[in-house]
């Protein structure tokens, strides 16, 4: 098992000095002093790991369903029942590669409201083979 920092560069240390504090608080105010606390939260994180495209193909199933989107590999197995568009849409998904299925229904920001814990980790992307995505649904005629 790879490490994140051996396949994508560490994010630098950051630290608010006082030259930094004035610009936040002239440009920035408190919502800028918010976003830059929690991108040093952030950094304070362990790495997630990196996983391979087989590893997240194991996790197949109602009972275990990874879902790999934007390189991130998320553990949807609770989510699922709760989907608005229901379970089979996420479960026809687990184990795969879905990134342009979900991003032709969602933004980004969908992902964010997630908890951290159902975040895995990365997917190796040399490991993505072409059974392992998942194509858009055929165009009825």
């Amino acid at each position: 098992l790879a490490q994140a920092s051996q396949l994508f560069p560490a994010p630098p240390k950051m630290t608010m000095g006082a030259e930094e504090e004035a610009v936040m608080a002239e440009f920035g105010g408190s919502m800028g002093a918010a976003v830059f606390a929690g991108v040093v939260e952030a950094a304070k994180r362990p790495p997630l790991p990196v996983l391979s495209m087989e590893e997240v193909a194991k996790h197949n199933s109602e009972k275990d369903c990874w879902v790999v989107i934007h390189g991130r590999v998320y553990d949807f197995t609770q989510y699922a029942h709760r989907h608005v568009g229901g379970s089979r849409v996420i479960l026809r998904l687990a184990g795969k590669e879905a990134t342009p299925i979900f991003s032709r229904q969602h933004g980004k920001n969908v992902l964010e409201g997630l908890p951290l814990e159902e975040v895995k980790g990365l997917v190796n992307p040399s490991t993505i083979k072409p059974e392992h995505r998942v194509g858009a649904p055929k165009a009825k005629l």
